[in-house]
């Protein structure tokens, strides 16, 4: 359900990023996967997360006990200034230089897939985004109803 969210989401941005799908047809693959982070990124699949407190923790100033529900803001948190230079700005080559910090960059949730929770297929979501960026430009005719 969430790739072909992104799918949408992959058309529009480069409706919306033309000079982008030259650098997708070119073929160059960090370029490709730059453009999918960034779309995941900018257009989260939804917009907040929520869930139980499993373990007793303190972050900053607030102290969680165990029981109840969270939201955590996915958004919010993938369009704060403090973690994104002009977040609210499509910007793909952010990611070319981006050290992958699991907790400023949440898609589909925080941290990293091999210690707790994010999206088991996120890879494989990553690598179905980067073909659909590709048949997107050029292998594949479409149209953006405006």
């Amino acid at each position: 359900m969430a790739i072909d969210r992104f799918i949408v989401f992959t058309a529009l941005a480069l409706h919306e990023r033309p000079d982008w799908a030259e650098k997708i047809q070119a073929g160059m693959d960090k370029d490709v996967e730059s453009f999918v982070l960034e779309v995941r990124r900018f257009y989260p699949f939804f917009p907040v997360i929520g869930g139980k407190v499993v373990e007793e923790f303190d972050w900053k100033p607030h102290s969680f006990m165990v029981g109840p529900w969270l939201i955590l803001d996915l958004y919010g948190t993938n369009h704060h200034a403090a973690s994104w230079e002009d977040p609210n700005s499509f910007r793909p080559e952010r990611f070319l230089t981006w050290k992958g910090d699991p907790y400023t960059y949440l898609a589909q949730g925080a941290g990293k897939f091999e210690d707790n929770h994010r999206c088991p297929g996120e890879w494989l979501t990553i690598a179905i985004l980067k073909e659909a960026a590709r048949l997107l430009c050029g292998r594949i005719q479409y149209e953006i109803p405006l």
